[in-house]
């Protein structure tokens, strides 16, 4: 598709000048105060080594202290307050990126402590507790997937704190669905899943 080309062109041009943390117009209108932009590393070349499907938390980190595998990293955010997960700051080779896909959430198992294996639906919680935002599709930060029925990646993703509850911490254990961006060609998708907990204002 021409389309799809030319978006991933202006994609490789995008990757190519931008630096990690810049933000684009989308970012700048939000008015969240605090913002947390994890610093992410990734083993791109061992990523592509790995079939779609495969989970590669083992081969992503997001700047957490030495010794905590990013499966164990927990990132904690409170009411007002927003996550922008960008492009990686090390790892990635010419013309390549993630783009970021699907965002799923999995609260704890009341039958197994500490084991977070069940889906919450996104409709209970996106619009009263979270709001997320991507580029938008025909964008410069966004390119077509043509493997998903040309489903629109986007190479950012904003996750807001918009609501609480005021009687306990939430955590959720949540998966970020991402494809590998590797010279105008699109591979995934891959699971990344640290954790997240939304904190109360005290």
């Amino acid at each position: 598709m021409k389309r799809s080309n030319y978006t991933l062109i202006i994609l490789s041009l995008w990757l190519t000048a931008c630096s990690f943390g810049d933000d684009d117009g989308g970012n700048q209108e939000l008015p969240f105060e605090v913002t947390i932009i994890p610093d992410i590393t990734v083993q791109v070349g061992e990523v592509l080594n790995r079939p779609p499907g495969s989970d590669i938390t083992d081969l992503v980190d997001f700047g957490q202290p030495s010794g905590v595998s990013s499966s164990d990293f927990t990132l904690e955010v409170q009411f007002g307050q927003r996550i922008i997960f960008d492009q990686p700051s090390s790892g990635l080779g010419l013309n390549q990126g993630i783009l970021y896909s699907r965002l799923a959430f999995f609260e704890e198992n009341p039958a197994d402590s500490g084991v977070f294996d069940v889906p919450v639906d996104t409709l209970d919680i996106y619009g009263s507790l979270f709001d997320k935002s991507v580029a938008d599709p025909g964008s410069g930060n966004a390119v077509e997937f043509q493997g998903d029925n040309n489903r629109s990646l986007s190479s950012f993703l904003n996750l807001e704190v918009i609501g609480q509850d005021n009687t306990e911490e939430l955590e959720y254990k949540y998966e970020i669905e991402v494809a590998i961006y590797d010279d105008e060609t699109v591979v995934g998708y891959y699971v990344i899943d640290p954790k997240l907990i939304v904190k109360a204002n005290d």
